[in-house]
């Protein structure tokens, strides 16, 4: 079993890119922790799963949400979601991203936007 070196317990947290990869695994880690967590993703059906399997593994309190974050609509509609089911964000893990063809000195504005 994994075993946190620091204790979340009563914290809210909310990792974008959170349905796989890196994003899951820091929620898993913040679970572990003995933070509550919401994970965004574009993909409703990964994050819900990744959410319930989070879930299951830590016993903590999950949210799966689909959202776009280049969306400002998008952002707002998951936090009122939030909200809603905890009162709160304690913890921000900006995580989503895509990958680029170049570095980031060199991205047009439509790139970075991206």
């Amino acid at each position: 079993m994994y075993k946190a070196s620091f204790d979340l317990t009563g914290k809210v947290a909310l990792i974008t890119g959170g349905g796989r990869g890196i994003g899951r695994a820091l929620a898993e880690g913040l679970a572990y922790a003995g933070a509550d967590v919401v994970l965004t993703a574009r993909t409703e059906e990964q994050v819900k799963t990744a959410a319930t399997e989070i879930a299951q593994d830590t016993g903590r309190r999950t949210l799966g949400i689909s959202c776009d974050v280049t969306n400002k609509e998008s952002i707002v509609s998951a936090v009122i979601k939030v909200m809603d089911a905890f009162g709160r964000i304690d913890i921000l893990v900006n995580n989503a991203g895509t990958s680029v063809r170049h570095g980031a000195l060199e991205l047009t504005e439509a790139e970075w936007i991206k």
